[in-house]
């Protein structure tokens, strides 16, 4: 059976719809309030020097009504050919918790798909096709 391009576009287009319907992204372009920049310093420790300026954005990644953090580094030493290293910090009932979760370094919105492992949502970043699903650890 032989497919068109036009219709193998289609098909493509309408998949990659469905999936942003879904989930329409998050954009992280935001500049971090004291309070996320004070949690992001806490959080990273020293790696916080190094990465900084950020940029941040928010998604409930696990569920519990509390939008968590997601800072994009925005320097040079946090970014490369594959995009800029994002992290994500846990919202608390007190703040933000203590230690980041490294992601991907990516660039573009970041979709929070419907899916879960260990409690958290898999992610999907920008234009991408790969999911990264939470091990309890960390996404990979």
């Amino acid at each position: 059976m032989k497919l068109s391009v036009a219709v193998i576009y289609a098909m493509v287009l309408v998949t990659q719809t469905a999936v942003g319907a879904a989930t329409p992204g998050v954009v992280i372009n935001g500049k971090p309030t004291a309070s996320e920049t004070q949690a992001l310093k806490r959080a990273m420790g020293a790696d916080y020097g190094d990465l900084q300026p950020f940029e941040v954005g928010h998604a409930d990644l696990n569920d519990d009504h509390r939008p968590d953090l997601l800072a994009r580094s925005d320097s040079t030493g946090g970014c490369g050919s594959a995009g800029c290293q994002t992290y994500a910090v846990l919202a608390t009932s007190t703040g933000y918790a203590r230690k980041s979760i490294r992601l991907a370094a990516a660039g573009g919105k970041v979709f929070v798909l419907p899916s879960k492992h260990h409690g958290m949502h898999d992610l999907r970043f920008g234009s991408g096709t790969y999911t990264f699903k939470w091990n309890g650890k960390e996404y990979q």
